[in-house]
Formats: structure tokens, C-alpha cells, sequence
């Protein structure tokens, strides 16, 4: 089978000197006018710091975060999944009362914004 040669249009090349000029001005502005000296040199101390009592290198506060938001994100999943779970075998429940109840959940997460549900849970959470 023969495949047809892609040609390149003027279209093409006004796309793409459009795109690069795009990037140029968001180049131009961050280098220029945005003023700031950046220093990325120092970000590693916030990645490993040296612990003068047990002489050792322990990790700070971005590996912190990072595995705090990991941790996060398998329960999160777990739970996620879990209830998920339940909530698909209580809607094909021979029970009224199970399907409901399945119902109202699964309702009432797709009409609440993620940042109140965010908001209720921390609340729950605690007060414990």
C-alpha cells in the first residue's frame, strides 16, 4: 500500500511560527519583566538535611510532603475503591431500601464540589 507524502502547508507554518512566537514572549516575559533570581541551588537542602545528633542524612521537608501526599493517595485509592465497591452492589440490590441508599450517596457526591466534601471530611476528622 502506498502512503501519501505529507506535504506542509502555508497553514502548517503559520501554526507553528505562531506557537514559537508564543513561546518566545512567555520566555521574554518570565526572564525580563517577571524580576525575579531564581535560585535552584538551594532546593536540595530542603530535600536532605545533615542531623548533627544521630550523624546521619535524614530527609526534610519536600520528601516529607512527597511521601505524605503518596500515603495519601494509596488510602485515598483504597478507600476510594472500597466504597465504590459497595455502593455498585447496594445499587443492584434486590432490597428498595439498599438501592436508595446507594442512590442518595452516589447522588449526593456528584452534586457536591470536591472542596466541600474536602472541607466535611477534615471537619469529621477532626473533632475526633
Amino acid at each position: 500500500m502506498l502512503q501519501k507524502k505529507s506535504k506542509i502547508t502555508t497553514l502548517d507554518v503559520l501554526v507553528l511560527l505562531t506557537l514559537l512566537g508564543g513561546l518566545t514572549y512567555v520566555i521574554y516575559q518570565v526572564k525580563v519583566k517577571l524580576n525575579y533570581n531564581w535560585q535552584w541551588g538551594i532546593i536540595p537542602q530542603y530535600l536532605f538535611r545533615y542531623d548533627a545528633e544521630s550523624g546521619k542524612w535524614v530527609s526534610n521537608y519536600l520528601i516529607h510532603g512527597l511521601l505524605t501526599t503518596l500515603r495519601l493517595s494509596f488510602w485515598s485509592t483504597l478507600l476510594a475503591a472500597i466504597l465504590g465497591t459497595l455502593m455498585g452492589l447496594l445499587r443492584v440490590s434486590k432490597s428498595l431500601f439498599h438501592r436508595m441508599i446507594a442512590r442518595a450517596y452516589v447522588e449526593l457526591m456528584r452534586n457536591l464540589p470536591p472542596l466541600v466534601i474536602i472541607f466535611i471530611s477534615i471537619f469529621l476528622l477532626a473533632t475526633r
